[in-house]
């Protein structure tokens, strides 16, 4: 086999291990997603991608707005909340949900609730948010 052989099937081989990889088009891969805590009742994004900001409304009231906006609101997103600890090392569950208002998932943003296990609104050591589309 000639040189040029073996390097016209190593371009071929290369190109169809690529067309198997997922564009940054992809719906496997996430449009948008942030780590951020509340310190001092301040924001504190730890990383982020296309976030343009996340806001604290209120204890346990966040809006994230896209940096760059989605093409419509149907999208998927996930959440996660951490709980914090006492000195006992034991938790105080916190959950990362959505807001019952309508306008609280747009294509320029969307804003979720923090919850402690009785129903009340209260701010996380870490939040975590993922959107897909």
């Amino acid at each position: 086999m000639t040189l040029v052989q073996r390097i016209g099937q190593l371009a071929a081989r290369l190109a169809e291990a690529l067309n198997d990889k997922p564009s940054l088009g992809h719906p496997a891969l996430a449009k948008a997603w942030v780590c951020f805590a509340v310190e001092n009742n301040q924001i504190v994004v730890r990383a982020s991608h296309n976030m343009g900001y996340v806001a604290r409304l209120a204890a346990g009231r966040y809006r994230l707005a896209f940096a760059t906006p989605l093409l419509d609101t149907n999208y998927c997103w996930q959440a996660f909340a951490t709980s914090p600890r006492n000195a006992n090392s034991s938790a105080t569950f916190r959950i990362a949900s959505a807001r019952a208002t309508q306008d609280a998932k747009a294509a320029t943003h969307l804003e979720l609730i923090c919850t402690s296990l009785s129903g009340n609104l209260a701010d996380a050591p870490e939040i975590n948010v993922v959107v897909y589309r």
